[in-house]
């Protein structure tokens, strides 16, 4: 009789046994739901180009309606500042959530980029995600040089091109490598793009900006540059590829749109640096490292706000690392470890202006072996930026 009250009992075993398929089941079912909800993330960085050079932000002589509208949908970031002055090392800078003086030889021009320094794009890779660029992402430099195996920012897609309106204006394109990034994604599977573009970049088609109908008064000639003709023309130039930048930039956005994920896709706009201008680009004045920020996400990020608080590219990285749901393997290594700080709470809240002034600095600098001065000397510079002070 109690034998068979046994037979009709779940024995230890077999208790444990379901517990561990329950545990198992309630895994795969988290992770599917996890996999659900990860955003996609599309990165969009300008070549050189200073924060005020939006219509957004005040910018008369410039119109980017695309990035206004994202701007609209989700936060305007007034305070944001590049890694360093330069492209290569404030790229590194955003991939790999450390500060220049922290990377090696990634942080110079023309260098490498060491292995040991995992890339968020990696992680992504490594956690699932569909992950792509087009034109540039990090360069120039030689990512292969230190036992790395494949580029810092994924692969890249750059076999579509387009006749360009001017002679400056690179041939890629970009909307078009999109969509061909797009065609290879897995169905259901979160992606990762870099929209890379090298517009503002010089060099310009001298009086463009002119021909196309831009007007000399339009322009804001920042006290250190002489206010003459010349000047304003060139800035009428720099104007002309933004505006080409936020063209090409629409046409990705529709290609997004119509793959019905824009609501769970966190967009991020920067610039590697500022305006490639005297005593701008390649300095750690303000023009050298204030570039123009934007974030949207329509499904987590209330819209039409402007933040005060200083962000930097090393917190970019954390911020997408912390949608994607991605733990840093080296993030108790002082020696690897990404240093920034998630933007999350900041973008969250339903708050504007200096939404958290206990974290109200970052930092940027300058390697002295990279470009810098007059026949590339050196020049080391480190800079703190607070809501007030450079």
């Amino acid at each position: 009789m109690n034998a068979g009250r046994r037979s009709l009992q779940p024995g230890a075993a077999w208790r444990k046994g379901a517990a561990l398929a329950g545990c198992l089941w309630a895994a795969v079912v988290a992770q599917a739901a996890q996999a659900a909800t990860r955003p996609n993330i599309l990165l969009v960085t300008a070549d050189d180009m200073a924060w005020e050079h939006l219509s957004i932000a005040g910018c008369k002589g410039v119109n980017t309606p695309t990035i206004d509208r994202l701007a609209r949908a989700g936060v305007l970031m007034r305070n944001g500042f590049s890694g360093a002055p330069g492209c290569s090392p404030s790229r590194a800078a955003l991939l790999t959530g450390r500060h220049v003086w922290m990377n090696e030889e990634a942080a110079v021009h023309f260098g490498g980029f060491p292995a040991k320094f995992p890339t968020f794009a990696d992680l992504l890779i490594k956690a699932g995600y569909h992950v792509g660029n087009t034109l540039k992402s990090w360069a120039p430099g030689q990512w292969n040089r230190h036992g790395r195996t494949t580029p810092p920012a994924g692969p890249s897609f750059n076999q579509h091109t387009l006749k360009p309106p001017s002679p400056a204006i690179h041939e890629t394109d970009y909307a078009a490598n999109f969509a061909a990034f797009l065609a290879k994604r897995q169905p259901g599977q979160p992606f990762f793009f870099w929209y890379g573009s090298v517009e503002p970049h010089r060099s310009y088609d001298a009086g463009r900006g002119r021909r196309a109908g831009k007007k000399l008064e339009d322009v804001k000639v920042p006290a250190f540059l002489p206010d003459t003709p010349e000047v304003r023309s060139d800035f009428l130039d720099y104007f002309l590829e933004i505006e080409w930048l936020d063209t090409q930039l629409g046409k990705v956005i529709a290609h997004l749109e119509q793959s019905g994920g824009m609501e769970n896709t966190l967009i991020i706009f920067t610039g590697d640096n500022g305006m490639p201008m005297v005593r701008a680009k390649a300095t750690c004045y303000e023009y050298g490292l204030h570039v123009p920020l934007v974030i949207s996400w329509p499904k987590r990020i209330p819209g039409g706000r402007s933040v005060e608080d200083p962000v930097g590219f090393v917190d970019l990285t954390a911020t997408i690392l912390a949608a994607a749901g991605v733990k840093h393997p080296y993030a108790d290594d002082p020696a690897r470890a990404p240093i920034g700080r998630s933007l999350l709470p900041i973008l969250t809240s339903p708050r504007s202006g200096l939404v958290d002034p206990a974290n109200a600095f970052t930092f940027a600098g300058h390697e002295r072996h990279t470009l810098t001065r007059y026949n590339d000397v050196g020049y080391p510079i480190r800079a703190l930026r607070t809501p007030q002070y450079l």
